[in-house]
């Protein structure tokens, strides 16, 4: 769920750009950008966390790809 969807704001497109960015740090990254152990948790994650930077995980991937992704 998007930050806006874990508070129980309005949705709109911006909830896309950022579900699209979750699915590319994972394909980039193989592994999550926000953890927790139980549902709660990481929709804690979501709102109050920044995931780990791309380019210390992964040494190989273009910064203006990153860029992208920190935005989305």
């Amino acid at each position: 769920m998007s930050p806006e969807q874990t508070l129980g704001k309005e949705v709109d497109q911006r909830s896309d750009i950022w579900s699209f960015g979750v699915v590319l740090y994972e394909m980039l990254t193989g592994q999550l950008p926000f953890k927790g152990e139980y549902d709660r948790a990481v929709q804690y994650a979501v709102v109050s966390e920044e995931p780990e930077p791309v380019a210390r995980l992964r040494k190989d991937v273009p910064e203006p790809l990153q860029r992208i992704l920190e935005r989305a």
